[in-house]
């Protein structure tokens, strides 16, 4: 029988690891204990139905919090009785850095359409930090808070620019959604630029004049030509 230790290992191992079950077969046999790969995924799917109740007021008490953080990976399956995959989707939810609540939930729906995030959000009104994917339009609209994330995106996927030609992740977007960003930027940081004795207006235009870079991410102004 394994130990709750043993099963909190395999656990940790295949999902903060990374550790696929085949290769925690190997590890275990280098130790000359013998398992399974069928009884670690056994193990695996009964630890996950025994979870269940923690799962389930992790995803009643996300929400609770003012701000919560969402992204969202498009995965791969491939259903019983077809040949071909389709895209599903994995929803990850996390409270805000600030927040008392240390924790993240995976949300996995049959398809990305943005009613599963709006279904897992329900009715709250905080502030959502996510990229510029459409599937959160609708939720912006029902009262919640949208805050862009540092890797800010053009307003369209024609707006970004070859790679071959430009550096990594350039994109242009344009001025009044730059200016947009910005003044949210201010408000959030208008301690820092007072405390260091920089104008927030000279800030600005310091940004909106040349080059950005932002988490990683080069931007521009769409009205000014690249150099």
């Amino acid at each position: 029988m394994a130990t709750t230790g043993l099963l909190a290992h395999v656990l940790v191992a295949k999902y903060a690891d990374h550790l696929a079950l085949y290769l925690l077969k190997a590890i275990f046999g280098r130790a000359s204990v013998k398992l399974a790969r069928s009884m670690l995924a056994e193990w695996v799917g009964t630890c996950g139905v025994h979870l269940q109740p923690l799962v389930d007021t992790l995803r009643q008490t996300i929400p609770v919090h003012r701000v919560v953080h969402a992204d969202e990976t498009p995965v791969q399956i491939l259903q019983l009785g077809t040949k071909k995959p389709h895209r599903a989707c994995l929803w990850t939810y996390a409270p805000g850095a600030f927040e008392s609540l240390k924790a993240v939930i995976y949300d996995f729906t049959e398809s990305r359409a943005g009613e599963h995030a709006r279904a897992f959000l329900g009715d709250w009104q905080g502030s959502l930090l996510c990229d510029d994917d459409s599937g959160y339009k609708a939720s912006f609209i029902h009262g919640i808070t949208e805050i862009g994330s540092w890797r800010m995106r053009g307003e369209s996927s024609s707006s970004c620019m070859p790679r071959a030609n430009w550096p990594s992740r350039l994109c242009i977007i344009s001025v009044s959604s730059l200016s947009r960003r910005l003044n949210t930027l201010s408000a959030l940081f208008a301690d820092d630029f007072r405390s260091d004795g920089r104008a927030k207006e000279c800030g600005r235009r310091q940004f909106l004049g040349g080059w950005i870079a932002v988490g990683g991410l080069i931007c521009r102004s769409n009205d000014t030509k690249p150099t």
